[in-house]
């Protein structure tokens, strides 16, 4: 699926991986638009039987945004289950 560019006010992805997807999320943000995305990261597999391909990398999201303005950036891990987490912004 092909996102049209400078579309999205808000675009909301959480515990959904693909990676190719991921990457058009910032061309596919409005001027001001904001990303939150939420899913497993690697520690996850720590904790269940669950494929690497759909784990994102340790700081994979902020690599994937790098052109972002982040608001907040956060790895999780409670002993039971592991993700990542990312809050960021499109530049005006």
């Amino acid at each position: 699926h092909r996102l049209e560019p400078n579309s999205y006010d808000v675009i909301l992805c959480t515990y959904y991986m693909q990676r190719d997807l991921f990457k058009q999320f910032e061309s596919a943000l409005k001027p001001g638009g904001m990303i939150v995305v939420e899913t497993y990261n690697v520690d996850y597999l720590k904790y269940a039987r669950f494929s690497r391909k759909w784990a994102l990398d340790t700081n994979e999201l902020l690599d994937i945004f790098k052109g972002l303005r982040v608001i907040r950036y956060q790895d999780f891990d409670n002993g039971k289950e592991a993700y990542s987490s990312i809050i960021a912004q499109k530049p005006e």
